[in-house]
Order: C-alpha cells, then sequence, then structure tokens
C-alpha cells in the first residue's frame, strides 16, 4: 500500500486459518461496515472476495490522524452506571448498554497483531479495515448478528461475562437475566418478520480469551437478509430494552461517539456466502495509538465497580496478547 493508504478491508472468519480482501476489479459481493446509528452511512467494499497474504499487510500512518484525549476514568464509567441504576429502578428501562473508551499510547498495529488475535480467539471474525469516512479499525468479535446458508439463517443472543472458570458452575442470576432479555427479544423480532422454523438453542457457556459468555443459537428460515439485518440490529446486547428507552439512555449518559463499535460488518455475495457480525472487541487505530471500546449489560442488580472492572476484562482478553508483540 502506498503512503495515501487506500481504502481497504481485510478478514478471516472464525475456525479458519485464511485471511481475505475484496478485489474491486471483481463482482459478485460485498463487504458492509455499519455503524451502530442505523441512519448514519454505511460503507460497502464492492467486489469478489480473493485470498490475501498478511505479508502484504501494511498501513500508512500518515493517513491516520492523531487521537487527543485523556484516558477514560473508573470514577466517570462509575457515575454513568449508578444514573443508570436510578434510571431503571424509576421507569419502564430494563436494561442498558453503556461503553466505555481507552486510548493506548504508541502502538502501531502490524500483520503480526492480526496473526496474533485469529491465534488467540480462533473462534472469532478477525479484521482490519480503513476507509477515510471511518478511519482504521481492527477487531476480533464472537457474536454472529446473521449468517446464511441459502434461505436458511442463523443468529445468536450473546450476554453475560465472567472469568473462566469451570463451565460447569451456574451462572449468577444478573447474567442470566440479560442472556434470557437478548433472547427473547430476538425471538420476537424474528417473529415479527416472519421467520419460519425457529429454533432456539439451549445457553451454553463459550469462551473468548479468558472470558466466558452465555450463548444461545437461534436458527430459522427467511429469504430476506437485508431485512434481517434491519430487524436485529441494534439487539439488546448492545443496546438494552426496551429498545428506545435505552436508547435514549445511551445518549443522555454516554460522552463519546460509539462509531463503529457495536455497529456490525460482514460479507454478501451472490452465491449465498452471508455472514455479519456485531463490532465488538474492537479498536481504532490512530497515527499515535489504539482506542479501545468496551461496554457492559447495567441492570437493576448491577454493581458498579464489578461493571468497571468487566470492561477491564474484555479490553485486555482482547490486548493483552498484542501488547507483548
Amino acid at each position: 500500500m502506498s503512503e495515501e493508504t487506500a481504502p481497504f478491508v481485510i478478514w478471516s472468519p472464525p475456525h479458519e486459518d485464511s485471511f481475505f480482501t475484496v478485489d474491486p476489479a471483481g463482482t459478485g459481493g460485498n463487504f458492509l461496515f455499519a455503524p451502530f446509528q442505523s441512519s448514519e452511512k454505511h460503507i460497502e467494499f464492492n467486489g469478489k472476495k480473493v485470498a490475501f497474504d498478511l505479508a502484504d499487510f501494511h498501513i500508512s500512518f500518515q493517513s491516520l490522524q492523531a487521537f487527543h484525549a485523556s484516558e477514560t476514568q473508573e470514577l466517570s464509567h462509575q457515575r454513568k452506571i449508578k444514573k443508570a441504576i436510578e434510571q431503571i429502578i424509576e421507569s419502564d428501562l430494563d436494561k442498558v448498554v453503556l461503553s466505555t473508551i481507552t486510548f493506548k499510547a504508541n502502538l502501531k498495529p502490524s500483520a503480526d497483531w492480526l496473526q496474533s488475535l485469529k491465534t488467540n480467539h480462533p473462534n472469532t471474525f478477525v479484521y482490519c479495515l480503513y476507509h477515510p469516512d471511518a478511519g482504521c479499525w481492527m477487531g476480533a468479535t464472537p457474536e454472529i448478528l446473521v449468517s446464511a446458508d441459502g434461505n436458511r439463517f442463523k443468529t445468536m443472543s450473546l450476554a453475560g461475562t465472567r472469568k473462566c472458570e469451570d463451565d460447569t458452575i451456574p451462572w449468577g442470576q444478573k447474567e442470566s437475566l440479560e442472556q434470557s432479555i437478548v433472547t427473547d427479544y430476538i425471538k420476537a423480532r424474528l417473529k415479527e418478520g416472519g421467520a419460519e422454523e425457529l429454533r432456539i438453542s439451549r445457553p451454553e457457556t463459550v469462551r473468548f480469551g479468558d472470558l466466558e459468555h452465555i450463548r444461545s443459537e437461534l436458527r430459522f428460515k427467511t429469504d430476506d437478509i437485508s431485512r434481517t439485518l434491519d430487524l436485529l440490529h441494534p439487539t439488546p446486547a448492545v443496546c438494552g430494552t426496551p429498545l428506545d428507552t435505552a436508547y435514549k439512555a445511551i445518549t443522555a449518559l454516554e460522552d463519546h461517539d460509539r462509531k463503529w463499535y457495536t455497529g456490525y460488518l460482514g460479507w454478501h455475495d451472490d452465491q449465498g456466502d452471508s455472514y455479519f457480525y456485531v463490532n465488538l472487541r474492537c479498536f481504532e487505530v490512530y497515527s499515535n495509538g489504539i482506542l479501545g471500546y468496551t461496554g457492559g449489560g447495567i441492570t437493576f442488580d448491577s454493581l458498579p465497580n464489578e461493571e468497571w472492572d468487566e470492561t477491564r476484562h474484555k479490553l485486555n482478553a482482547l490486548l493483552s496478547p498484542i501488547e507483548k508483540l
């Protein structure tokens, strides 16, 4: 890539060793990068999916802006959590997902970062993307928004977070409630959209780095992936319930722009090869460092200090392998 980096996207699906990119000279598919706010502009890379050699990976930092802000402070985030709990007690709000940002200086990504994310998180969707309208983003997300095989689709409800333990140990009430809220919402939205043959798996424990989450898979049949994306985004896993009330609370409480964090991204082509992931466990790349985005679901029984610790665990699970390179 030249000093004036051209827009690009590189990705690797879960449980695959290969990386891919989009050849704009080809046809038949597109990679979509959508922000948290559905009304904002989406970015598309149109062309043909082709294999990508990480030896060719390079980012020109002259193309990137510098980030000028202090690290998000623990007490500030805890105050927002306390305000969210007050709203939950006093209104119809059941859950709201609050995010925080953390700047890490003097980190410059390389192909080793992508390979490290892939090696340490093999069950995630690993990617790096640059576009002048979005900046540069990198991440490893474990959450499917929608994937398709013909007209048979799959999504998931993923919620609850704890440090890795014996997966036979029952989850606590708060985490189980979070996950059931997400499952019920997705089920209702799919039925509203006319999904057929809906099947929901029992909750299971899945791992991301040294963290565990609760996951249920929902399989269904439909004919319109675009409508399904519109129905499901954003889910309560990244926003809350009721959705409109949670969205208003996020707007009032968060003092940063989520941008593409908790949006979605993925590939779709004419052959029915389609998969879209929620943009979790990601960071924005600047010329002088990276900006990590993390968050957690707040319910009436949340403890602010534990919620803050959860955001640190999520950030460390993502960054600790690459900070050692």
